[in-house]
């Protein structure tokens, strides 16, 4: 698909867990588009190793977030505007999975499960400050569930 009338100069975008597979594929079409991007992982080492890929540094940033913890996902857009001087795109894309039959999950891994995909993303959405014209997306689903179907 051609998507060469886009362009994203001067916007700024957060994807949160930029270095899995999907958030990677998000981050990389917001660079080809000229994107300001801030890429969100659990590990700094992902983010560097994710970074070597990309010639243009000015306008990439890593930031290590873990998820679960509500202080770090609530000060994320003050960071973001800290680094990026603005934010206009919020891609909620962190999530993890625990694939087992629902018998054989234990208590603490269904917890974590909705703990990063589902109350961060509420936690950021409606506690954080943001621009009034800032565009999310939420990761609510799992195709972990498509997938058994």
């Amino acid at each position: 698909m051609n998507h060469n009338h886009l362009d994203f100069s001067n916007k700024c975008i957060i994807v949160t867990g930029a270095t899995g597979s999907i958030g990677g594929a998000i981050f990389n079409e917001f660079y080809n588009h000229n994107a300001k991007i801030l890429a969100t992982s659990t590990s700094q080492e992902k983010l560097d190793k994710m970074f070597q890929n990309y010639e243009d540094k000015s306008r990439i940033f890593g930031l290590v977030v873990n998820m679960k913890d509500h202080s770090e996902v609530e000060n994320l857009s003050k960071k973001a505007n800290e680094i990026m001087n603005g934010l206009d795109v919020v891609i909620c894309n962190a999530g993890i999975t625990k694939d087992t039959l629902a018998m054989r999950m234990k208590t603490e891994d269904f917890k974590e499960v909705i703990d990063v995909n589902l109350i961060s993303n509420f936690i950021y959405r409606c506690y954080v400050y943001y621009p009034s014209e800032a565009i999310f997306h939420h990761n609510f689903s799992s195709f972990t569930i498509y997938d058994k179907i």
